[in-house]
C-alpha cells in the first residue's frame, strides 16, 4: 500500500493553473472570432443580395442580418461598405473591440474586417 506524503506536488498545481488560466483566455476571447464568422456570413449574404437585386436591396439585407443574427452593438452598419470598384462589386465591414480581462484587469486590443467581392463574371471573393 503506497503511503501519501503529504507533500504539495508542485507540478501538478503549474499545470491545473496553465489548464484553468487558457480556458479562462479561450472563453474570453472566443465570441469575438465567433462574431467575426457570422460577419462573414452576413457580408457574403449581402453581396448575393446585390448580385440578384440591386445595391439598395443589398444594403437593406445587411441591416436587417445585423438585428437577425444579434450581431453586438459595437458594431454599427456605418462600420460597414458596400461599393463598386473597377467592374466588382465589395461588401467590407471593418470593426475593433476592446477586451478587458475580469480577473487581471488586462485590456486586449482586437481588429476585425469582413471583405467580399463579386468579380466581373459574378464569382465571390473573399479579402482579409
Amino acid at each position: 500500500m503506497r503511503q501519501r506524503s503529504g507533500k504539495i506536488d508542485v507540478v501538478k498545481i503549474l499545470m491545473v493553473l496553465t489548464v484553468v488560466g487558457s480556458g479562462f483566455y479561450v472563453a474570453v476571447i472566443t465570441p469575438h472570432y465567433w462574431i467575426k464568422y457570422k460577419m462573414d456570413e452576413i457580408v457574403q449574404v449581402s453581396l448575393l443580395e446585390w448580385r440578384d437585386r440591386s445595391q439598395a436591396k443589398a444594403q437593406e439585407r445587411l441591416l436587417h442580418e445585423l438585428d437577425k443574427q444579434e450581431i453586438p452593438t459595437y458594431i454599427i452598419p456605418k462600420d460597414c461598405t458596400i461599393y463598386e470598384e473597377k467592374g466588382e462589386k465589395h461588401a467590407r465591414c471593418e470593426w475593433a473591440v476592446n477586451v478587458v480581462f475580469p480577473v487581471v484587469n488586462q485590456v486586449q486590443h482586437l481588429e476585425f474586417a469582413s471583405h467580399k467581392f463579386l468579380d466581373a463574371q459574378g464569382l465571390l471573393e473573399t479579402l482579409e
